[in-house]
């Protein structure tokens, strides 16, 4: 399976399915924040659009399509 296709229709991908808002890697994250925020290892709970700035997939997407395809 090509790298790019991991960018949308995994359940980790990068980025939303359509018609979802948050992608898989962004609920996971969200999710893992959430327990460490309950059991005090971050000091303030985080928010989806405070992790979906922080994983924009245009830095990825710019990533893969510079390097060669691997066939």
């Amino acid at each position: 399976m090509p790298m790019r296709e991991a960018l949308e229709g995994a359940p980790l991908a990068l980025k939303p399915k359509a018609g979802e808002k948050y992608s898989g890697l962004v609920r996971l994250i969200k999710e893992m924040a959430d327990f460490l925020y309950h059991n005090g290892n971050i000091t303030h709970e985080l928010g989806y659009d405070e992790i979906t700035k922080a994983t924009a997939p245009e830095y990825m997407e710019a990533y893969i399509s510079s390097r060669p395809s691997a066939k």
